[in-house]
């Protein structure tokens, strides 16, 4: 009974974009419905897992400070995650990366040490997605500090974590995970603080990387105790090489500046948050919706490719070891929900001395196919390589990825001991919208326009393109036609200014005069740091120009290619394409 007494269940949700986020709603709607949701008394989160997670915990927030504890219902769990459906969905194909660029003045301010394209995602985080859940009224910023949850009709001493053992319907604590690029540890946000994660005492015996002290409290602190909810999930989704490493500065003495980028540098599945010996977690739900090393064929060995793939490989290996040691050492006490579930493994045969082949190359399935728990297994694959991305995403490829984590969910809950959480067996399943996808996703039979979507799913760039063959056709068309004006207009020029002779003395000229303009250049830039006149010509110049005319392009993609790509992506077409099809 004691035992019983002190189970204690922790969700982490993966990083990997806007596809983890999507996929996770899918997890939580299916713990909602199995109303698991009320026995949750740890979230932690990173990267796209922070996105939603600090989302779905303020509606939480507001949840449990209006009703008692006895007045709560699984119901309401199941409102708020069929509500963050439908609001998620619209804010992010407004495309947030791209109007990060779209702000001239916001642009300008990125020249600053403290400002970066990070620091201006997390406001539009703030803006469209957090700051009106608690109150439609508000204009301010969320504060970490606001998350602090005030269960109703409990006293002013409540803490979750020697109080929770007398709700119902529990009161989590949500750690949001990002990267300190300073010393390579692990940084988390919560309500109550933030702080370098602690290390256990025999790793500090061998990690000499020197240590942040721990920070009790955001009121023990000079300049940082407003800090801003959506500037938190901004760096635990601050991917290394699209968004600049958010700063913090006069946080630390020794002229630190705290540098933070994405939390799944160092843990890309939130695990490392919720093994914290002063959490005593029993029980673990692992929605993992991150990237995987994808299988090459011929790697390409250019340096840049090799540098890429061997991070990947790192990344995956850690990934790997995570999972296995929390399985190995919990057991049937891990619920693991990840895009790969149920997919075979392919095993490539050998040429025998005779150089012929040992065996034809074969899948081998080292579990139960996807079939089993309701989605064609080529479907999986696909859905597995959607972009990682924080760019807009259409209704198919949401819907398909949110059904994808409630499908898979629904099969692995009831395999582990997750399912003693369950108190309310009579609990009906909500009709959330991504069942709309439903027979597209489990059809044994592919539609050719349902997979060509999610083929164009995975590419990053010119998606509206590839997906409609007459949009293809009049884009090259229109690229045509600009090249043919150009060359029409530039072209006699040009080619009279080639058949012009030119002597020797003309060409060893113009070799001379472009080795000055180098020499002139790189002196120029050693001599930047000392003169600010020349710093600014050399740096800040070229950076102010793209700055106040880059938008222009920017906006006009938004109007014109996303919208079309969201057009084309929606289930509206999708259903319609179906229908005229049958007829």
């Amino acid at each position: 009974m004691k035992e019983e007494n002190n189970k204690k269940l922790g969700l982490a949700l993966s990083g990997g974009g806007f596809r983890a986020s999507f996929y996770h709603i899918g997890v939580l709607a299916r713990l909602a419905d199995l109303g698991l949701l009320r026995s949750v008394e740890f979230i932690s989160t990173v990267s796209g897992g922070s996105i939603i997670g600090a989302l779905y915990y303020l509606h939480l927030k507001k949840l449990l400070e209006e009703k008692r504890d006895v007045e709560i219902k699984d119901e309401d769990y199941q409102k708020i995650v069929a509500k963050i459906e439908v609001d998620f969905l619209k804010v992010i194909q407004k495309n947030l990366r791209l109007r990060t660029f779209l702000n001239p003045v916001k642009n300008i301010k990125m020249i600053l040490p403290n400002y970066s394209r990070s620091d201006h995602i997390g406001e539009l985080y703030d803006k469209f997605l957090y700051r009106k859940v608690l109150d439609t009224n508000n204009n301010q910023p969320i504060k970490m500090k606001d998350l602090i949850i005030k269960p109703c009709c409990e006293s002013n001493s409540f803490h979750p974590l020697k109080d929770n053992k007398n709700r119902s319907a529990k009161v989590p604590i949500l750690l949001i995970n990002a990267t300190i690029l300073n010393n390579g540890h692990n940084w988390c946000f919560s309500a109550s603080d933030m702080s370098e994660t602690q290390i256990d005492q025999f790793r500090k015996k061998f990690d000499k990387n020197f240590r942040f002290k721990k920070i009790t409290s955001y009121e023990d602190i000079y300049k940082h105790k407003d800090f801003e909810l959506g500037l938190a999930v901004a760096a635990s989704a601050c991917v290394p090489g699209i968004f600049a490493p958010l700063a913090i500065s006069d946080l630390y003495d020794e002229k630190v500046r705290l540098q933070l980028v994405d939390g799944g540098v160092h843990d890309n599945q939130g695990i490392r948050g919720l093994l914290d010996k002063r959490l005593n977690c029993t029980h673990f739900i692992l929605s993992d919706a991150s990237a995987q090393l994808k299988d090459e064929r011929e790697p390409n060995v250019q340096l840049s490719n090799v540098i890429k793939r061997s991070n990947g490989i790192l990344a995956d290996n850690l990934r790997e070891q995570q999972l296995s040691n929390i399985i190995k050492e919990h057991s049937d006490n891990v619920a693991l929900l990840h895009l790969k579930k149920g997919l075979p493994v392919k095993e490539v045969s050998y040429f025998d001395k005779r150089h012929n082949l040992k065996e034809e190359s074969k899948l081998c399935n080292t579990e139960q196919p996807c079939e089993i728990f309701g989605v064609n297994t080529d479907v999986q694959n696909l859905l597995s390589g959607i972009r990682t991305d924080l760019d807009s995403f259409s209704e198919v490829e949401a819907f398909s990825l949110m059904l994808n984590g409630y499908r898979i969910s629904q099969y692995e809950l009831e395999k582990v001991n997750i399912k003693n959480f369950v108190t309310n067996a009579a609990l009906k399943e909500k009709r959330y919208q991504f069942f709309k996808i439903d027979s597209w996703i489990s059809s044994p039979v592919i539609n050719s326009y349902y997979k060509n979507l999610l083929v164009t799913a995975s590419k990053r760039s010119f998606k509206a393109i590839r997906m409609n063959l007459l949009v293809k056709f009049i884009t090259i068309l229109f690229v045509v036609l600009i090249c043919g004006t150009i060359i029409s207009t530039v072209g006699p020029k040009f080619i009279y200014w080639a058949n012009e002779s030119i002597s020797k003395g003309q060409l060893l000229l113009l070799i001379l005069l472009l080795i000055t303009l180098l020499i002139v250049y790189k002196g120029l830039k050693f001599f930047s740091h000392k003169i600010p006149s020349v710093w600014f010509l050399i740096n800040l110049l070229p950076f102010l120009l793209v700055s106040l005319t880059g938008f222009i392009f920017i906006g006009f993609y938004l109007i014109t290619f996303d919208r079309l790509f969201l057009y084309l992506g929606s289930f509206k077409v999708l259903e319609k394409l179906k229908i005229k099809r049958k007829i």
